[in-house]
């Protein structure tokens, strides 16, 4: 099988985070999905194959916000 640097982008983007994802395989995509500390799911969507150079760097960086994002809400969520 061949690797898939999405994939492997999001994976270690969300290890680095101290996250366990799920994987979903279908059609063209794979899906990546986890739990938010407040139990919400999130979700990014990879494509088998990246369509230019720049994908890499895309899924990285949905998967980076999406991390973001929950880190404010929790800051917010703690502070008096």
């Amino acid at each position: 099988m061949r690797r898939n640097e999405c994939l492997t982008a999001v994976l270690r983007a969300l290890d680095a985070a101290g996250v366990e994802p799920i994987i979903w395989h279908g059609g063209k995509h794979i899906r990546v999905a986890w739990h938010n500390p407040h139990g919400k799911q999130r979700s990014v969507t990879v494509p088998f194959s990246a369509s230019d150079w720049r994908a890499v760097r895309n899924a990285r960086a949905d998967v980076r916000r999406l991390l973001r994002q929950d880190s404010d809400q929790q800051n917010e969520l703690e502070q008096p």
